[in-house]
C-alpha cells in the first residue's frame, strides 16, 4: 500500500487510521459512522497509542472513508496473497510441511513450487 497523501496535510498515519478502523470494526462499527463519536473516546485513543486525556482526536469519518477508498485492486490482491501466505506458513509450522509442494512469500507475493512426488 502506497500513501499518496500530501505529507504537509497528514495528521494521522496510515497505521493509526488502520488501527482505528480495525478497533471500530471489532467494536461493532462496521460502516465507520461512529468515527465522530469515538474520535475523543479515551479507550480508542489509548488503543491508538495516544494519551487518553490530552492526546489529539482520532481520524474523522471522512478521513477513514478516503483511506479505505484509496486502496487499489492491485493493493488488495497483494494484501490477500500476503495474508494467505502468512496463514499457510503458520499452519505448516504447526502441523509440519506437506510433501510435494512448498510455498513462500517473495516480495509480498505467494510463490508456489510444485515438486513431483518422490523428489526431494
Amino acid at each position: 500500500f502506497t500513501d499518496n497523501r500530501q505529507s504537509s496535510k497528514v495528521q494521522h498515519s496510515c497505521q493509526e487510521i488502520f488501527q482505528q478502523r480495525m478497533f471500530g470494526i471489532a467494536c461493532g462499527d462496521a460502516d465507520g459512522n461512529d468515527a465522530a463519536r469515538i474520535a475523543d473516546d479515551p479507550v480508542f485513543k489509548l488503543l491508538a497509542g495516544r494519551d487518553p486525556i490530552s492526546g489529539s482526536a482520532l481520524a474523522s469519518q471522512a478521513t477513514l472513508s478516503r483511506f479505505e477508498n484509496a486502496v487499489r485492486s492491485s493493493d488488495l490482491l497483494q494484501m490477500s496473497e500476503t495474508l494467505a501466505a502468512a496463514v499457510i506458513q503458520r499452519h505448516r509450522r504447526r502441523k509440519g510441511k506437506a510433501q510435494g509442494a512448498s510455498e513462500q512469500v517473495v516480495n509480498g507475493c505467494l510463490e508456489r513450487q510444485i515438486r513431483p512426488l518422490g523428489v526431494a
